[in-house]
């Protein structure tokens, strides 16, 4: 969950005139509610240390993290060959920053396929170049195939936690991340992708440069994003479940 509060100053600058003055009016009393029915709540539940985080520094409460299942075995399959491309997932809306993906692109002169839709369309593919291809609303067997294909996914936004680097991880395909928020948790340093440390062009494309010196193991990818799995998932949650049950 993204807390209005905290994230206030992003959603505050990427929303219209209407949305700034309904999130000046009732930030407070929605604050005011949400901290006293937090109140209530006997256990929290964090997707990610990063939101763990966050609960502990809003609410002042100690959180449990389980990270979400990831549908591994269904992106495992990597029969496909690799090609010259980087991908980029997601909705295309400003905090995901797919702009910052394309501008790298452009600037090195290197394709990229953009799997998504969304509100900054229209504006990216107005400034995208011969090199970027807009592949609108993928999934399943297609999604799975531009996974594995790419030569790594680029993630430059901040995510609570984020499914998509470690679905591409379970395809074999290396992913370039903003080292911040759950890509953190997700992402090993050098062995299942790099970390690019300002959300900006220059730094993005520094580290791509350094990504294409690198090698990386499909296999180390793939098991490393099996760890993720929903049978985890579902032996956390029984975990959790019976220490409750217990107390």
């Amino acid at each position: 969950m993204r807390y209005l509060w905290d994230m206030y100053d992003d959603y505050y600058r990427n929303t219209g005139l209407a949305g700034k003055i309904a999130m000046s009016l009732f930030k407070q009393p929605l604050r005011r509610y949400d901290l006293k029915s937090a109140e209530n709540v006997d256990h929290f539940i964090a997707n990610s240390h990063f939101v763990a985080e966050r609960i502990k520094r809003i609410y002042g409460r100690d959180s449990t993290v389980i990270h979400p299942p990831v549908n591994v075995d269904f992106y495992a399959s990597r029969n496909y060959a690799k090609s010259d491309y980087y991908l980029f997932v997601g909705q295309l809306i400003p905090y995901k920053r797919p702009d910052l993906a394309i501008a790298a692109c452009e600037r090195m002169n290197r394709k990229l396929v953009v799997v998504g839709d969304g509100s900054m369309r229209r504006e990216l593919e107005r400034i995208a170049g011969h090199n970027v291809t807009f592949a609108g609303r993928t999934q399943n067997e297609r999604l799975r195939e531009l996974y594995a294909g790419a030569k790594a996914l680029i993630f430059p936004g901040i995510e609570d936690f984020g499914i998509v680097p470690l679905e591409a991880q379970a395809t074999g395909t290396p992913v370039i991340a903003l080292g911040a928020g759950g890509a953190l948790e997700t992402i090993v340093a050098d062995k299942t992708g790099v970390f690019f440390e300002q959300p900006d062009v220059e730094s993005l494309c520094n580290t791509i440069e350094a990504f294409e010196t690198k090698k990386f193991s499909a296999d180390y990818l793939t098991a490393h994003a099996k760890k993720f799995s929903t049978e985890r998932f579902r032996a956390d949650i029984n975990k959790f479940m019976s220490h409750v049950r217990d107390e």
